[in-house]
């Protein structure tokens, strides 16, 4: 059996036996803990067009954070790197022109740049439409109307993104997820967005507990976790963790 870790970079993960990780999956500034616990250099690595935005310097919370991230991945690598867009400006053509205009530090080439700056080092980069992660997550949740409608309110986390990478891929018997806690801590920084928001709890928590949990419905047994909270949450089933 192949399995695939997704890993997440929430403080003090909770890792399945070595024997169930035959490769490593990241998002953003994840692979920090893959480094810390002495795991292979992840296959691939999910990041967020948002990190881009980290080059400019300002005291928003989110900005810091996401510089934060940039920062954290200094020396770090990933044999691929899949940006993960913005979801599509919406409203009239102009406004949409003018928003989209304003992103242009969270466009890929731009990441790209941000990337090399930060001294990360990565083979191939792709660089999907958003449309594709969507037309992914409708397949691999069956089109869960749950699932719908929870990203209609707010799109997952990078790390969901990942697992959606994982299991459309025949080539993984099995995706395990850890390191995940649906809050805004890092195992590598305190998140200045923690005391800009006034809460630990992710915007991205319900979403992301809905999507898992339609995942794993229509991937049982596939996709399991050694995170008791995630299983807890999300119905996955748990494996036994390292110790």
């Amino acid at each position: 059996m192949t399995n695939l870790l997704v890993l997440g970079s929430k403080p003090d993960p909770v890792l399945p036996e070595c024997s169930q990780i035959d490769a490593v999956a990241c998002a953003n500034a994840s692979a920090w803990s893959a480094r810390s616990a002495g795991l292979p250099v992840p296959r691939f690595t999910v990041i967020s067009a948002v990190l881009g935005a980290g080059t400019v310097r300002d005291n928003s919370g989110k900005r810091q954070a996401n510089r934060i991230a940039l920062e954290t991945l200094r020396g770090l690598s990933s044999d691929e790197v899949w940006y993960l867009p913005r979801p599509p400006a919406e409203g009239s053509l102009p406004r949409r022109l003018i928003r989209e205009a304003k992103r242009w530090r969270m466009s890929a080439w731009h990441l790209r740049w941000a990337l090399r700056r930060a001294g990360y080092h990565y083979g191939r980069f792709r660089a999907p439409s958003y449309d594709y992660f969507t037309q992914l997550l409708q397949r691999e949740t069956g089109d869960d109307p749950d699932a719908a409608a929870a990203v209609a309110i707010k799109q997952p986390s990078t790390g969901v993104f990942a697992t959606l990478l994982g299991l459309a891929d025949p080539a993984w018997d099995r995706v395990v997820l850890a390191g995940i806690s649906f809050e805004l801590t890092h195992a590598y920084a305190e998140n200045p967005a923690i005391a800009a928001l006034g809460t630990t709890r992710s915007k991205h928590a319900e979403t992301d507990t809905t999507v898992l949990s339609a995942l794993g419905r229509q991937h049982p047994g596939r996709l399991v976790t050694s995170e008791p909270l995630v299983a807890e949450c999300c119905g996955l089933p748990l494996v036994a963790g390292e110790g």
